[in-house]
């Protein structure tokens, strides 16, 4: 498994700068390959619905607890 800041160093090396001209969302087509990247890992971690839209918006759904009393007063 990798750290925490590990997984960042492998973030900061996409190009995900913006084209403030660009009147799509998102701006550019490297912001989606970045977005497919957190996808991946999203499936490979077991969110299994994670997707990614046609705007570049990410989603997952990370199970809660369910049992009653899950939080507790320490």
């Amino acid at each position: 498994m990798t750290t925490a800041s590990e997984r960042f160093l492998r973030y900061v090396t996409f190009d995900t700068q913006s084209d403030e001209f660009s009147e799509t969302c998102p701006s550019t087509d490297k912001q989606k390959v970045f977005g497919a990247e957190l996808v991946r890992e999203m499936l490979e971690l077991g969110i299994q619905d994670a997707c990614m839209d046609e705007h570049g918006y990410i989603y997952g759904t990370v199970p809660g607890e369910s049992k009653a009393g899950a939080y507790r007063r320490l």
